[in-house]
């Protein structure tokens, strides 16, 4: 014979509140930590597209660049260039549109400034090598270009002669 209990023991309910009392923890943890995410996401991007831009440079044997536009446009270009023109090329992941990236409206955090050598773009050359412009001369400082979400800060910098990308 079996005995069926109705309703829950006093244990039950308080194990139940208590993995309620974690979740909501670990939840309010999460969600204060949104603008740290935030920012790493937006920044492992943008790093990952830089160098996208320098291999393009080395695998196809032309020269590429990505434009930064600084608060409040937010935006990156990924371009070919011949020295005169620079035409955007087309997202890899969508043939259908342009390489230009909105990081306020796709990660939620901005671009603060750009400063590749006094100005916001780098071009990079058939070696990988980064340079201001591919009229110009190849950048002699590192290249910064700098994100804000919330409170936080992130830093890409990108080093002269190797075009190595750092995160800090």
């Amino acid at each position: 014979m079996t005995i069926m209990r109705k309703g829950f023991t006093l244990i039950e309910i308080v194990i139940v509140v208590i993995v309620v009392a974690i979740l909501s923890i670990s939840v309010f943890f999460f969600l204060g930590n949104k603008e740290s995410i935030t920012i790493d996401g937006a920044v492992n991007k943008v790093a990952a597209d830089i160098k996208y831009t320098q291999n393009l440079s080395m695998s196809t044997g032309t020269w590429h660049g990505i434009t930064f536009s600084a608060d409040p446009a937010n935006t990156y270009s990924i371009y070919a260039t011949d020295g005169t023109t620079d035409t955007t090329i087309y997202d890899p992941l969508d043939l259908s549109k342009a390489f230009t990236i909105d990081v306020l409206d796709k990660f939620g955090a901005a671009i603060a400034s750009a400063n590749i050598a006094g100005g916001s773009k780098i071009e990079f050359s058939p070696y990988g090598e980064p340079y201001d412009d591919k009229n110009g001369t190849a950048i002699t400082v590192e290249g910064v270009v700098v994100f804000t979400s919330g409170n936080n800060t992130k830093t890409i910098k990108i080093i002269q002669n190797t075009g190595k990308i750092t995160i800090e």
